[in-house]
């Protein structure tokens, strides 16, 4: 306890040294990672699922309304959580597997199903719905987490700055790998760059989100916490 006291103020006030913070920033480039497989979802859509040009090209929109639906019912469930394990890194492992398994039977299987528009469009849809709770868990653990690690105003501007950073370098880093992948198979259409741009994102975002676990359980305000505050 010792250890973390230096990070705890006055008037319930803790903070957390900058290499932490910049380290649970992983957590947004795993939410940002995954949003940026929908960015191209139309060219799929619309190639491999038998789509119809505008519905796919609206499917993105769509998808953001039941966003919004699902996030009251995620806090809902959220403020049931609590346990040793935490609120947030609960969180964090729920909206990592829903978002890993669902983009993953988006991307890697439903163009294996029978040509069939109809069947496609369904198993699509279908997964797309649950993959966007999943997105809703990971992003509660992001606000949540970066609360955890501080909630001194004087951080707030860098936490909101390296979050920023971080998730343009990301955001930048993947459109020039989409545009090599289109490079590579001659076509954004092509089969293998949603393959291979599904492969990388699930990779990395895993890892991040995996290693983000660790910068949360080691966290000063996770041993604060347990001197008797809910755990997060």
């Amino acid at each position: 306890m010792e250890k973390s006291s230096k990070y705890v103020k006055d008037h319930g006030i803790h903070f957390a040294p900058a290499w932490r913070i910049i380290g649970f920033s992983g957590v947004n480039l795993a939410v940002n990672l995954y949003m940026g497989l929908t960015m191209y979802i139309s060219y799929y859509l619309n190639g491999f699922v038998g789509m119809a040009v505008v519905l796919a090209s609206s499917f993105s929109t769509i998808m953001r309304l039941w966003d919004g639906i699902t996030d009251p019912i995620v806090g809902f469930f959220v403020d049931k959580f609590g346990n040793r394990v935490g609120k947030t890194r609960l969180c964090m492992t729920i909206g990592g597997v829903l978002l890993f398994i669902n983009s993953f039977l988006m991307f890697r299987v439903t163009h294996l199903l029978p040509d069939n528009s109809l069947y496609r469009s369904i198993f699509f849809t279908i997964f797309s719905l649950l993959f966007y709770i999943g997105y809703t868990f990971l992003n509660v653990s992001m606000h949540t987490g970066n609360v955890c690690l501080t909630n001194d105003p004087k951080q707030r501007p860098f936490v909101s700055i390296v979050g920023t950073i971080l998730v343009r370098l990301s955001r930048a880093i993947m459109q020039v790998y989409v545009a090599a992948l289109v490079v590579k198979y001659g076509r954004m259409s092509a089969l293998g760059v949603f393959e291979d741009f599904w492969l990388i994102t699930a990779i990395a975002a895993s890892a991040y989100n995996c290693y983000c676990c660790k910068y949360l359980y080691f966290s000063s305000f996770y041993i604060y916490c347990s001197k008797g505050y809910p755990s997060v």
